[in-house]
């Protein structure tokens, strides 16, 4: 049988209490806090070598990292790669940061014909289909965009872009 009566004894919990609880949560309960450290930038390039996708997008980049410059460099001692099924980039998404160069090495005015037969190492993004730099505070381009041929989307869309080279 059911008591319809609510209970006279209502228990009050105390202010002073509540306030020094431990909900065992930690600073960022929610995952709300920017992105912006070492192992985040690292995992986003171990992705991008296997998908040809990268994605360093609202990270707080105001340049681009050395990291991603040099990710296809061979190191034999790396055993976290697996440089057999590593595939070429076929996107970059580095929008909303504060990026306002792109240096010259990223994106190298060399011709692959003219690298077919050096030593040196070539231009590494050089089979880019998609670039998206929207929401930076880009001031110039590299030359070396023009020779992106793979190049079919590139957003720029700025408030400063002030030396844009005829590239395309």
């Amino acid at each position: 049988m059911r008591n319809s009566t609510p209970p006279t004894d209502v228990i009050v919990p105390d202010p002073a209490e509540i306030a020094t609880f431990d909900f065992g949560l930690d600073d960022d309960p929610f995952n709300q806090r920017p992105k912006g450290g070492k192992s985040v930038l690292r995992r986003r390039i171990d992705t991008a070598r296997s998908d040809g996708r990268l994605n360093i997008a609202a990270i707080g980049l105001k340049e681009i990292p050395d990291d991603v410059l040099s990710m296809y460099i061979y190191d034999p001692n790396d055993t976290k790669v697996a440089w057999g099924e590593v595939v070429d980039l076929s996107t970059i998404l580095a929008a909303d940061n504060e990026l306002e160069i792109l240096p010259d090495s990223m994106f190298p005015d060399v011709s692959v014909e003219d690298m077919i037969d050096s030593d040196e190492a070539g231009p590494q993004f050089g089979g880019v289909q998609s670039i998206d730099f929207h929401g930076n505070m880009l001031r110039e381009l590299p030359v070396g965009l023009r020779r992106l041929t793979q190049l079919s989307k590139l957003n720029l869309v700025s408030r400063t872009i002030s030396k844009i080279y005829q590239i395309l």
